[in-house]
């Protein structure tokens, strides 16, 4: 089966907007944000591989192939918040990451406030490409 050219546009398209769409997905507010400490976790290191798909075009054909990475999660502790909207009357729920020292000052009920010099918004992970 033959595509023309803007059918491979727009397929190349489709598949691009999927592909932010689910990148996307697991984004979460990044705000600063205070609460009730209502989730409190430690995360051991592990690792796995993943395959992640890459779609290459040359202007004339597009390819999507799946390279292997390793992805390493180190020790994560992981702190999640609630957080009351007066307006709404509903509470909205935040999540975080933060260094091992705050997390072992922290405990369920406390009071948080998030700070950018111990609060990561995404979980630490290296992505290492085994093909290179």
């Amino acid at each position: 089966m033959k595509f023309t050219h803007s059918c491979k546009l727009v397929i190349l398209t489709i598949i691009s907007t999927f592909f932010l769409l689910f990148s996307f997905a697991g984004c979460s507010n990044r705000e600063p944000f205070e609460g009730e400490i209502c989730n409190l976790e430690y995360q051991p290191a592990y690792t796995t591989t993943s395959l992640i798909p890459i779609i290459i075009s040359n202007g004339k054909t597009v390819t999507t192939i799946l390279v292997p990475y390793i992805l390493y999660y180190p020790d994560r502790w992981y702190v999640q918040v609630r957080e009351y909207v007066e307006e709404d009357e509903e509470f909205v729920y935040h999540e975080c990451w933060v260094t091992e020292e705050v997390f072992t000052s922290l405990n369920i009920g406390d009071w948080f406030v998030y700070n950018a010099d111990y609060c990561f918004p995404d979980e630490p992970c290296e992505k290492v490409r085994l093909d290179e």
